[in-house]
């Protein structure tokens, strides 16, 4: 299974699939995924930002570098578990 972060918001499940990559190659300040959630009152002011870091290289003239991430939305009951969603995700269902 590819590594992923997931979040669900109202009747979504947001799964985002990367390219896993070793430590010493993301900025030291940065990890490999990180999350930030921005609560306030309003709740059209909140935010979930799930965020993928690629290496960080120092890149020469015609170098070149890439990375790659998915991103995919699939409906799911606003009654569903976590536990159900865990293991929806653990089986690739989604």
């Amino acid at each position: 299974m590819k590594p992923f972060v997931a979040s669900v918001v109202g009747g979504n499940l947001l799964v985002v699939r990367f390219e896993k990559f070793e430590r010493s190659q993301i900025h030291p300040s940065h990890g490999l995924v990180e999350l930030f959630n921005h609560v306030e009152a309003s709740k059209s002011n909140s935010f979930l930002e799930l965020e993928h870091h690629s290496p960080v290289k120092v890149l020469a003239p015609g170098e070149s570098i890439s990375a790659w991430q998915t991103w995919e939305v699939f409906p799911i009951s606003p009654n569903a578990t976590m536990d159900y969603i865990r293991q929806q995700l653990k089986s690739s269902r989604f």
